[in-house]
Order: C-alpha cells, then sequence, then structure tokens
C-alpha cells in the first residue's frame, strides 16, 4: 500500500502541473497496486475529463461508482459525460438519479430539462423522404408533447424549491415560447418537416 501511495502523491503531483500524460502513467500503477481506491479513479477521471477522452472519463466514473461512495455529484458528472457521448437516454438516467438523491441539485434539473426539451425537438424534426407514409405522425406529437411536458414540471418543481433562480426561469420561458411557436406540417405524399 506505501508504494501505491507514493505512485499516487506523484500522480497527484503531476497533475497539479498539468502534465497529464506523466500523472496518468503514475496513476495507473497506483491503481493495479490499489485498485479499490476511488480517489485514484477519481483523478484519472479528471485527467479525461480535461483532456476531452470522453469514452475513458465514462469508464472511470463508473468505476469510482464501484468502489463508492456514489454522490449526486458523481452522477451528474456521469450524465454530463453521456451527453457528450451524444447518449442522450444514459444522460436522462443519471441526471434522474442525481434528483433522486438531491432534488435541490438545479444543475441537473436544467440538464434534464434541456435533454428532454432537445429530445422532444429531434422527434419533431424527423424526416424521411421514402418512408414518410410509414410514419405515425400523430405519435411522434405525442411523445414531443409527453418530452416536453416532463421538461416543463421539473423546471416547475425547480422553481418551487429555488423560485428566484434566473436559470430555470429564463429555460421555462424558453419552453413556453418554443410551445407556442411549433407549426407542424403533416405530409404532402413526399416529404414530412416540423418547424
Amino acid at each position: 500500500a506505501s508504494f501505491a501511495l507514493l505512485y499516487l502523491e506523484i500522480g497527484k503531483a503531476n497533475l497539479a502541473q498539468d502534465n497529464y500524460n506523466q500523472a496518468l502513467e503514475f496513476l495507473i500503477v497506483a491503481q493495479e497496486l490499489n485498485p479499490d481506491n476511488s480517489e485514484i479513479t477519481r483523478l484519472k477521471s479528471e485527467i479525461f475529463d480535461r483532456q476531452t477522452k470522453t469514452e475513458q472519463l465514462i469508464e472511470e466514473l463508473e468505476k469510482t461508482i464501484v468502489i463508492g461512495p456514489a454522490s449526486a455529484e458523481l452522477f451528474f458528472k456521469l450524465g454530463e459525460a453521456h451527453q457528450r457521448n451524444r447518449n442522450p437516454l444514459e444522460a436522462i438516467k443519471f441526471f434522474k438519479r442525481v434528483l433522486l438523491i438531491n432534488p435541490n441539485y438545479i444543475n441537473a434539473r436544467l440538464a434534464l430539462s434541456k435533454l428532454y426539451f432537445k429530445e422532444g425537438k429531434d422527434v419533431m424534426h424527423t424526416t424521411s423522404t421514402n418512408d414518410a407514409i410509414d410514419l405515425d405522425y400523430d405519435e411522434i406529437v405525442k411523445t414531443k408533447s409527453e418530452l416536453w411536458s416532463k421538461a416543463e414540471k421539473l423546471l416547475k418543481e425547480g422553481l418551487k424549491i429555488h423560485p428566484k433562480d434566473k436559470r430555470l426561469v429564463k429555460e421555462l420561458k424558453s419552453l413556453k415560447k418554443a410551445k407556442r411557436n411549433q407549426v407542424i406540417k403533416y405530409p404532402n405524399k413526399t416529404y414530412y418537416t416540423v418547424d
């Protein structure tokens, strides 16, 4: 364990000087010597985050959760990483976990509502030139409405907890404006668009 601590300290010193590759080399050895040390996985995930290596970041954050203890902050970072990795369903799952642990976590509430809003817009912007006739437009509109309703509910719940939070107010106004301004153009035999 003393060698693991030595490698950990050298890794931390390199990280403090922004020598990420050297820091990683020492942290990897420290982790091999002491695989259950959550500080090592946390530091490695910090390096991967700074280097925007999202796949490795997700892997380290998941290791940290297994080692424990899991926290709202850790789940939030994992949600952000999945969002950057263009995996919105995983991001939604982790942002929901954050709010289960801490309903007051405004950044998770905002991130989740934005994801619901974006997913609702993505559902509506489904475009198909060949299969337009096979799409169930009523179901698409219903799905979008459900996602936007979830986003609105999250923001309103947040405003009950933090009534003066400007970010929540701004996001709710944006959502309501988008809902008012949506125009749905049903297909004419060849294409389907939504503005």
